[in-house]
């Protein structure tokens, strides 16, 4: 999946997240593909749009009171959710091509468990 196809399953699972990133990254381009438009992140490479999706779910993460680890150092970035259950923690991980991505996609994979 891309970043733009990850950002489209993000609004309709979390919107509150989705919300924030598109009012921090504003001076990015905004396609209108539907009535609340669709921010196209694989065109951009903006380090610092780049950077506030990674900041983002991080936040919600921390608010939801789950726990992250990410990768600094690893061959191929990835990026652990650790989510408290009925009687068990659940673990999601994924990899990715970038920690932004690694990230967003294991947070997508928590929130629809």
């Amino acid at each position: 999946m891309s970043l733009t196809d990850d950002l489209t399953r993000l609004k309709d699972l979390d919107r509150a997240t989705y919300v924030s990133y598109a009012a921090q990254v504003g001076a990015i381009r905004y396609e209108m593909a539907d009535g609340l438009g669709k921010l196209n992140v694989d065109k951009c490479n903006h380090v610092t749009a780049k950077a506030i999706l990674q900041h983002c779910p991080q936040e919600a993460i921390a608010a939801r009171g789950w726990i992250l680890e990410q990768s600094t150092s690893a061959i191929k970035p990835f990026a652990k959710i650790w989510k408290p259950g009925d009687a068990i923690w659940m673990l999601y991980i994924r990899c990715a091509e970038s920690h932004v991505a690694a990230l967003l996609a294991c947070y997508i994979a928590a929130l629809e468990a």
